[in-house]
């Protein structure tokens, strides 16, 4: 019942479903000209629509499927940097507020940052964590601070104890992707301070 309970957990903290929430609760939350709805269409296909792509994918294509769960992870890191590399150039091209751009260079130099540690250092760094600290820390600086502590005191330690029952991830690999948001945030916010 647990390790069942653990892996519905996971699926339900998905990086993708995770960043849909956010831009949703964003689009709700902000004043309408800063996240209309054009814009939030924008921002969850690329955040959450294109990256959830590697789910399926990884199930309905059999070159695919054979890779087990190591393939539809690196698809995951594939389309999330397709995703959010397109989501950044809409942001820096198009009109959108500097709130919208700063969302969006976060996101992107998460993956990157993930990248780095992952396939550069050999540092097993959780993508899901990063994916679930992404929202839930943005949501206490972008006018939404009660969903930022639901997800501070829900999400985050669900995630935590499901990723450590059915071992996909170890203590310090977990901590090391909410790190690497919090990095990206870091330097998103030299180029970008926060728009409040």
């Amino acid at each position: 019942m647990k390790d069942k309970l653990a892996k519905l957990i996971r699926i339900i903290t998905a990086p993708p479903f995770m960043a849909g929430v956010f831009i949703l609760i964003l689009a709700h939350t902000l004043r309408r000209e800063i996240y209309t709805p054009r814009r939030a269409a924008v921002s969850l296909l690329c955040l959450s629509v294109i990256p959830l792509l590697a789910y399926p994918l990884s199930r309905w294509v059999p070159a695919l499927r054979k890779g087990g769960r190591e393939t539809q992870r690196n698809l995951a890191f594939v389309l999330s940097l397709l995703g959010y590399t397109a989501g950044w150039l809409w942001a820096e091209l198009s009109d959108a507020p500097p709130l919208i751009l700063y969302v969006h260079t976060v996101y992107l130099l998460s993956v990157l940052i993930l990248l780095f540690f992952n396939r550069l250092l050999r540092w097993r760094s959780s993508g899901h964590s990063c994916g679930i600290t992404g929202p839930v820390t943005s949501l206490f600086c972008f006018a939404a601070p009660l969903w930022g502590a639901v997800g501070a005191l829900l999400f985050f330690p669900a995630a935590l104890w499901a990723s450590l029952r059915t071992r996909r991830h170890t203590l310090a690999e977990f901590l090391l992707g909410s790190l690497s948001f919090l990095l990206a945030a870091g330097l998103t916010f030299l180029r970008t301070p926060l728009p409040l």
